[in-house]
């Protein structure tokens, strides 16, 4: 019981830093994609004027 619990941790762990590793991912080519870190490009806001 004990094996199939640790088992079970760990494979939900992995899950989630693959997720986090994908959303970075996701987040980064989105960022480069937007010009984050370009002077001209538009500030990324919450929509407020």
């Amino acid at each position: 019981m004990t094996d199939k619990w640790v088992r079970c941790v760990l494979r939900y762990a992995v899950g989630v830093m693959g997720v986090a590793a994908v959303l970075m991912l996701c987040g980064a080519l989105a960022g480069a994609a937007h010009g984050i870190g370009n002077p001209a490009a538009p500030p990324q806001g919450d929509g407020r004027v």
